[in-house]
């Protein structure tokens, strides 16, 4: 009988040490779990503050934009006189600058204007780089030599 009481004494023990270790463990990981949120927590915040700084940096440089280009005034070359030797380069650099064409598209047209023995803007409209009204419009910014 008095190894039944030992055996169970003994149990008893060993009961209340795998009790005690595992709540020690789960107190361990709960404080680690409570660790490692508060980091991420602070991590987070600090992501949203920057966030929210870089869309406010946005926002300005936005506003910035749109304030500069409707405070410019577009650009507009002068009238180029008939007597200018370049008037086929002033007409293909404003092309070029103000957007109505690409390179690609200038030096596909230069190429074609060889072998179709006709001027930039007859050219462009040949091969749709730009509409009849543009070509309106630059002919009387820069008229054809005669």
């Amino acid at each position: 009988m008095i190894i039944y009481i030992i055996l169970f004494i003994l149990s008893l023990a060993a009961f209340f040490y795998v009790r005690s270790s595992i709540t020690q463990d789960h107190h361990q990981r709960r404080q680690g779990y409570k660790e490692a949120h508060a980091t991420l927590i602070n991590q987070y915040e600090e992501l949203l503050r920057e966030q929210n700084e870089i869309n406010s940096e946005i926002k300005t440089l936005t506003q910035q934009i749109i304030r500069s280009q409707h405070d410019a005034p577009p650009l507009r070359p002068g009238r180029v006189s008939k007597n200018a030797p370049n008037s086929e380069e002033a007409l293909s650099a404003h092309m070029l600058t103000s957007g109505l064409i690409t390179l690609e598209q200038h030096e596909k047209a230069t190429h074609t204007m060889q072998t179709m023995k006709l001027d930039l803007l007859g050219t462009c409209l040949a091969l749709g780089f730009i509409d009849e009204d543009t070509v309106l419009e630059l002919k009387k910014m820069f008229p054809p030599e005669h």
